[in-house]
């Protein structure tokens, strides 16, 4: 803090009084020594805090929940088998649209799938 317009000497702060009074505080007592502030400024911080433990919290389950989807039980031929079923789907709707270009690259796409099916079985 430097000196200036609200510069307090006697706290070595910025005061809003000091403003006021033009340079000199009128307060007979300063306001950080008053207890109902002091009660406030505790709650505030209790507060903050409170907050804080709950954000790490909530991050700590975001990072528990991420690795329990990293750690997936399915077998690499399930994956196969799911993503055969769905480029069938993709090549059917291709064809019924009238995209034979598409249709055609998803036909070929999924034998290539069917192949490293047989491959891993």
């Amino acid at each position: 803090m430097s000196k200036g317009l609200l510069y307090c000497a006697a706290k070595n702060t910025d005061c809003m009084e000091i403003y006021l009074g033009g340079g000199t505080c009128k307060r007979a007592t300063c306001v950080r020594d008053d207890p109902a502030y002091l009660a406030k400024e505790q709650a505030k911080e209790a507060r903050r805090r409170e907050l804080y433990k709950k954000s790490c919290d909530i991050k700590k389950e975001e990072q528990e929940a991420a690795r329990k989807i990293r750690r997936q039980t399915r077998t690499k031929a399930d994956q196969l088998r799911e993503e055969i079923t769905h480029k069938r789907r993709q090549m059917e709707r291709y064809y019924t649209r009238g995209l034979t270009k598409l249709g055609n690259k998803a036909s070929r796409e999924l034998a290539d799938l069917e192949r490293r099916l047989e491959k891993e079985a």
